[in-house]
């Protein structure tokens, strides 16, 4: 094979220094990624639990808890919020179809090109430009409905809570008599932002893959055989799982950043309510102390964090992108190379043709993989 005529010749002196540093390189990030794993003490077999006990485990607690939240979030079926997840499902679809049809239209405009045919480029390129506007329409209304939907999740979550809040002195209960809970104002205001967006996000990241890997599936099945994407799909698959064992740690990361960016503000915003005591009895310097101290915990971990995601996201790039082209270009070539693969009486333009539908259609499918991969890391971050 030709990787194999590579292997066997000799490294010219050229070579030798950027072979060397490609190695050292991912020598070292894979050196660094198991000593913050090592440092931080992530067992992945383990549940994430941060200091104060919460687990963030994927498990049948966690969404017992999310089903109860959401019934806070969508208290009726027929409700603003259900409107608008149907109109991002519609959407969705919508955007799905657009993306296939575009993917055909463009590749019969540069065939047109390839041939001469200026008829054919003509119909072709004003066909385009008279469905830009609907394709724009649909994804202006998915970008408008997303966040829609998470005012609207967060508008119920919050009025929840306040209910709460205020109900039997709660407030004061929490200050005064009960510390478990020391930083109530940013669980109020920044936790549940964040949490809605989370979900949002989560929703958006579940139901368009499913949509898009059922229809390219079905389409690629119909061109090409049903063996070409399966082949892709397998090795994403495989390399999915292996890049979440790898990212497990995240979820305990993010929950600790969380947790510090808490202990954080309330170290400020204790000194603000106890601003006229620290003063008369001249202990700001004990308090810059206290807060510089809890400032600098939260930095060393932001800069755990860059460093893991640093080196992940190395090797997410080999394995999810390069790699995944490499297997794509076999899957889609197969047919191609096969006597009984593709029709042998097509022209070199129809088969071109073909080939970039294929190839534009398996990457699109790729990227719907890859948004389910993404939307396990959301759900980690959610719990």
């Amino acid at each position: 094979s030709p990787t194999m005529v590579l292997l066997s010749k000799p490294l010219h002196k050229s070579q030798l220094a950027p072979a060397a540093l490609g190695l050292g390189g991912f020598l070292l990030i894979l050196k660094l990624y198991r000593t913050q794993a090592a440092r931080a003490g992530f067992a992945r077999s383990t549940p994430i639990v941060t200091k104060k006990g919460v687990k963030t485990k994927l498990d049948l607690t966690f969404f017992k808890k999310l089903f109860n939240i959401i019934r806070i979030l969508v208290p009726k079926i027929l409700c603003k919020q259900t409107v608008y997840m149907f109109l991002i499902a519609v959407s969705l679809l919508c955007r799905t179809y657009a993306d296939v049809w575009m993917i055909t239209t463009s590749t019969r405009i540069e065939a047109s090109i390839i041939d001469r045919d200026r008829d054919g480029f003509k119909t072709g390129v004003l066909g385009y430009i008279l469905c830009t506007p609907a394709i724009s329409l649909v994804n202006a209304m998915l970008k408008f409905s997303l966040a829609e939907l998470k005012v609207l999740f967060r508008d119920s979550l919050t009025r929840h809570l306040y209910n709460e809040y205020f109900k039997n002195m709660t407030f004061y209960k929490l200050g005064n008599m009960d510390n478990r809970i020391a930083n109530a104002d940013q669980l109020l205001t920044q936790d549940v932002d964040k949490f809605c967006d989370a979900l949002v996000e989560l929703y958006a990241n579940v139901t368009k893959p499913l949509v898009d890997l059922a229809l390219y599936i079905w389409r690629l099945g119909s061109a090409l055989g049903f063996k070409s994407p399966s082949g892709l799909v397998g090795y994403l698959i495989i390399s999915g799982i292996a890049l979440t064992y790898m990212r497990a740690p995240m979820g305990r990361l993010t929950a600790k950043e969380q947790q510090l960016e808490g202990e954080f503000r309330y170290v400020n915003s204790r000194l603000i309510a106890n601003a006229e005591e620290v003063a008369f009895y001249k202990g700001e310097d004990k308090e810059k102390i206290t807060s510089l101290s809890s400032f600098d915990t939260l930095i060393q971990h932001l800069r755990t964090t860059i460093k893991f995601r640093f080196s992940v996201g190395f090797v997410d790039n080999i394995v999810a992108k390069y790699l995944a082209t490499v297997v794509g270009w076999y899957t889609v070539s197969r047919p191609f190379f096969s006597k009984n693969g593709v029709n042998p009486n097509k022209t070199k333009s129809e088969l071109m043709q073909d080939y970039y539908n294929s190839g534009r259609m398996m990457f699109k499918m790729a990227e719907a993989l890859g948004r389910l991969a993404l939307a396990g890391r959301e759900a980690t971050r959610l719990a």
